[in-house]
């Protein structure tokens, strides 16, 4: 029987993949992980780094399936500008709407990350640093508004918090964005 698998529903199954798996979520998602409400960016997918990206992707798309009914998801290879260079992105796609549901890419050599809820994302002053190359890069220069945007929320969030603005009093966050939680 077909089903409708609701979105809340997909990203449950994607939370517990990857803390299963530990895996480190990076991108808009890790940056509304950390942000408050009012500097987060919408997002519709997940970015992720795994030491296995063909595998996580036949895994969630797989596991989605399975939840639909039928085969409604696809996983494919694509070749796509990431923080560093182009490299293999694994990708699980909606067949019917197309939407992108997730992007596995492998993790690359040393990444700072902070765990909240069981779930590791990719560290604010991490992200800060590869959208600084982003910005320096002609290669990415369709990434350059997102990568601004992003880049001026995190300075924002950073320079009201050390400054003790009361809308962003630090004691309200699950842990310190600016302590270091490990390197993977």
């Amino acid at each position: 029987m077909k089903r409708y698998v609701l979105p809340n529903i997909i990203n449950s199954v994607i939370k517990e993949q990857t803390k299963k798996k530990k895996n480190i979520v990076y991108g808009s998602r890790a940056l509304n992980a950390q942000l408050p409400r009012l500097l987060q960016r919408p997002s519709n997918d997940w970015d992720i780094w795994t030491k296995k990206p063909r595998g996580t992707a036949n895994e969630l798309e797989q596991s989605l399936d399975a939840l639909a009914g039928y085969d409604a998801y696809d996983d494919k290879k694509i070749y796509a500008y990431t923080y560093d260079y182009k490299k293999p992105v694994y990708r699980v796609i909606d067949k019917e709407t197309g939407n992108v549901i997730a992007d596995f890419t492998k993790t690359p050599g040393s990444v700072d990350y902070i765990i909240i809820g069981n779930i590791r994302y990719q560290s604010l002053a991490d992200a800060k640093k590869a959208y600084k190359r982003i910005l320096s890069d002609k290669n990415f220069s369709f990434r350059w508004s997102k990568a601004r945007h992003d880049l001026w929320c995190i300075e924002h969030f950073e320079k009201k918090l050390k400054s003790g603005h009361k809308r962003f009093n630090l004691s309200s966050y699950p842990v310190n964005i600016f302590k270091k939680r490990g390197k993977k």
